[in-house]
């Protein structure tokens, strides 16, 4: 995994990992070090307090939002890219304020998912193994996507839509080959069981769970 030091600031954006462990970045951010798979070393990368990180599952890449986030919360213009262990980087996305911070990696870490908020939302999904995006749904609205959660087999998609202002949120469900787009029950956060059985949400006050 990363070696993260401790800078003793707040935790925010933590992320459980498949051994268990809790993957915190802090703020403001240290270098911290992805290992190599040559195993000749690690590399360094320089983060900053506005930087968001997110650490695919197997904890050998990391995509890294820079300038997207700030002290205040707030989003801001930022540019994506993907940093792997065999010392490939990649550039992912740019002005991509939103977009950043809700992307999303599949279980394999071979894909990752994020919306697009355009005149009409999408999802899109960038494969890392072809080096390829393709649009996975486009909707004929620009209600605002959140939340997104791949199933354990990377088959479907959980996502929240709406921000509870001018539709209600609800959590929906999409194949990923597009063929197939569910209303599930209103809703956010969803949140994949790790046998794929069943989808924790939240309501507000309340915490459910989808069978």
């Amino acid at each position: 995994g990363l070696n993260i030091p401790n800078t003793g600031a707040s935790l925010l954006f933590s992320q459980a990992l498949p051994n268990g462990q809790l993957f915190a970045p802090r703020y403001p951010h240290a270098p911290f070090e992805l290992p190599e798979s040559n195993d000749l070393g690690s590399r360094q990368i320089e983060l900053s307090e506005t930087d968001y990180i997110l650490l695919s599952p197997q904890g050998n890449q990391v995509a890294v939002g820079y300038g997207a986030y700030t002290d205040q919360g707030q989003l801001v213009p930022a540019v994506m890219v993907i940093y792997r262990s065999n010392g490939e980087s990649r550039p992912l996305m740019k002005n991509c304020q939103y977009s950043a911070v809700q992307a999303s990696w599949s279980s394999d870490g071979n894909k990752i998912a994020f919306p697009v908020h355009l005149d009409k939302s999408e999802i899109r999904i960038y494969d890392l193994q072809i080096g390829q995006m393709h649009t996975l749904i486009r909707l004929d609205t620009s209600d605002r996507l959140s939340g997104l959660s791949w199933s354990p087999d990377s088959k479907y998609i959980a996502f929240t839509r709406g921000d509870g202002r001018s539709l209600n949120r609800s959590i929906w469900i999409v194949s990923t080959d597009g063929e197939s787009l569910q209303r599930l029950v209103e809703g956010l956060l969803p949140n994949w069981s790790p046998n794929g059985r069943y989808i924790l949400y939240a309501k507000p006050g309340v915490t459910m769970m989808l069978d």
